[in-house]
This record gives structure tokens, sequence and C-alpha cells, in this order.
């Protein structure tokens, strides 16, 4: 069964890097770095329910998928209203690790 087919079992979480820096996120426990490129949004997607977000001193935040290792992730252009028109693109996909 592909998990990700059905959207009731998905969880999705957006945030956005509004910066002019660059920014990074490791997600746990995939062992993967995302550079946030500046004035651009993102879009996590897992069938984990469940999950943690850590901030530390740098510009890192880490973000721990709590029982699984699959996710999609989403990205587009930042757009300072709250109607981004921009279509999700597929910046990376792990969905087969679980």
């Amino acid at each position: 069964m592909d998990l990700y087919k059905d959207s009731n079992n998905l969880v999705i979480i957006e945030f956005a890097n509004n910066t002019a820096i660059k920014k990074f996120v490791w997600v746990e426990p995939t062992c993967v770095s995302i550079e946030l490129a500046a004035e651009t949004e993102y879009q996590i997607i897992t069938h984990d329910k469940t999950f943690r977000i850590e901030f530390n001193e740098q510009e890192t935040i880490t973000f721990y998928l709590q029982y699984s290792f699959g996710f999609v992730l989403n990205k587009r252009p930042y757009f300072k209203t709250t109607n981004n028109l921009h279509p999700w693109v597929l910046d990376l996909d792990c969905s087969q690790i679980n």
C-alpha cells in the first residue's frame, strides 16, 4: 500500500524562509539536510502524525519525524499575502523510505 496516495493519512506542514538569508532544516531520522532558499515557502508531506521541532543557536532547525523516515518536500516562491498562486514543485522525495 502506498501511504502517500490516501490524503486522509497525510500531514502537511508548511513553513517559509521569508528572509534574504538562507537557513537549514535537518530532518531526522532520515538524516537529510535541507537548504532553505531565501524568499521560499516549503511543504513537508508525511504520513507520520507525530513530530518534533527544535531550534538551535545557528541557522538550523531540526525536524524530527517520530515514527517514520518518509516524507515529500515541495517548494515555491514566497508570497507576502495569504493567497499564494505559485504551484508547489517537488524538491525532494523520500516517500519510499519507511
